[in-house]
Order: C-alpha cells, then structure tokens, then sequence
C-alpha cells in the first residue's frame, strides 16, 4: 500500500520527542518500528496529513507499506499536544490516558516498516 509519512526537514520522525522513537527516513531505505509499539506512523491520504498539522512546516514522504496495517483503536493524551510519544508507548495505558477511536487521527495507518520512495511536493 502506498501512503504518506510526515518527518521533519533532517527527515527524522515528526512529533516524537522521545529519542528511542525517533526513526531517520532516507529515500530508498527500508524504515522498521521500534519493537513492541504501533509501527511506523502513516496517513492514507494528503487531506489526512493536511487536517493533522501544516504540511508546509514539513517533509511529506510517499511510502510503501511492508507488512500488515493497523488502525489504532486509542490514542493517549499526548495527541493534543501533538506529540507522539504515549501513542508508541502504549504497552498498558490508563483507561483515563486514552481517548476514543473519533480522536484518532483521520487517516492513521500503522505499519511494521516501510520503504521510503519519494518526498512529495506539497503547496
């Protein structure tokens, strides 16, 4: 499945603070999650990307997926302040950290890995 990954302008993982989430995506490269978490965070479309932040303030990357999707059920309350790091660490959350599916981003998809393909130009 082809989908799209928002990084950073030194292409590392965008909205992760923690540096054992933070993953570096360069073009061509294979990407694999961190074990025991979600996988890699992804959007199926640009309109997702462009609800969840200003694509213009990042790098959007086409990827394709490797491995099998999954759509997040919860999201912890880090998702407010858009930063990323209780979504990967989600071994055994809180029934008060969580928040219901509506909250998940629109469009999230989650893979073990992903194969970096190309930085799509956005304007």
């Amino acid at each position: 499945m082809i989908c799209y990954k928002v990084v950073n302008e030194d292409n590392t993982s965008a909205f992760v603070t923690g540096k054992s989430y933070v993953r570096k995506y360069q073009l061509g490269e294979i990407v694999i999650a961190k074990k025991n978490t979600l996988g890699i965070f992804c959007f199926q479309d640009l309109l997702s990307v462009r609800k969840w932040c200003n694509p213009s303030c990042f790098k959007i990357l086409l990827v394709e997926s490797m491995g099998e999707p999954l759509v997040p059920e919860v999201m912890c309350v880090c998702y407010r302040i858009r930063y990323l790091n209780s979504f990967y660490n989600h071994d055994k959350p809180k029934r008060s950290d969580r928040w219901k599916t509506s909250n998940v981003p629109q469009g999230t998809i989650c893979f073990p890995a992903v194969k970096v393909l190309e930085v799509v130009e956005y304007k």
